[in-house]
């Protein structure tokens, strides 16, 4: 439903590497959210009614940790879709240039384009390395703040814990299976 125009303007490998790209990425994505929905749904209710029960107070502080997760947890999303749109770009770039050179072979040996070819995919190339460079940095530096907020958090937790009033409730095992829980939520 798109316009003649679009076509003459994108190049047919970037088209074939969006339609490929698109569907695969939209039916893994679907199977594995449909998935994750109900498991990690009932996962953390189940969790948040066992940490409740053993402590509300020391549970409060999750009440508040958890918006702070859900901020970077935003945040990297965004960041996650702007270099995947990026990444499938160059996706595009490296199959047009590939096809490019697969149909114009005659051309590049005719009029000794070699390393001007081999330039440019490895120019492309190279952008697809970036992108994923990216990805994987975006990755690591979600995963470490997620780690200091939950160590601010068991920071917070413990020292609540040693308030005589909350103490004087808190047996060492609960005081665990809220630890323990808190820490399955926010990993």
């Amino acid at each position: 439903h798109l316009p003649v125009s679009f076509f003459d303007k994108t190049p047919s490998g970037e088209l074939v590497s969006k339609i490929i790209y698109d569907s695969t990425q939209v039916s893994g994505a679907a199977s594995k959210t449909i998935v994750n929905v109900f498991r990690s749904g009932a996962f953390i209710i189940g969790l948040l009614i066992w940490m409740f029960y053993q402590s509300w107070q020391l549970s409060l502080v999750l009440l508040f940790i958890a918006p702070i997760v859900g901020i970077i947890v935003n945040v990297v999303s965004r960041r996650f879709r702007v270099i995947s749109r990026r990444l499938q770009q160059a996706m595009g770039n490296v199959s047009s240039t590939a096809q490019q050179m697969l149909h114009g072979q005659k051309d590049v040996l005719m009029f000794a384009g070699h390393e001007t070819e081999r330039e440019r995919f490895g120019s492309v190339s190279n952008h697809i390395r970036q992108q994923q460079m990216k990805m994987a940095t975006t990755s690591a530096a979600s995963n470490a703040l997620v780690q200091i907020v939950a160590s601010f958090a068991l920071g917070v937790v413990l020292y609540l814990a040693s308030f005589d009033s909350i103490r004087a409730e808190l047996t060492p095992g609960k005081f665990v299976a809220i630890v323990g829980s808190m820490m399955a939520l926010l990993r």
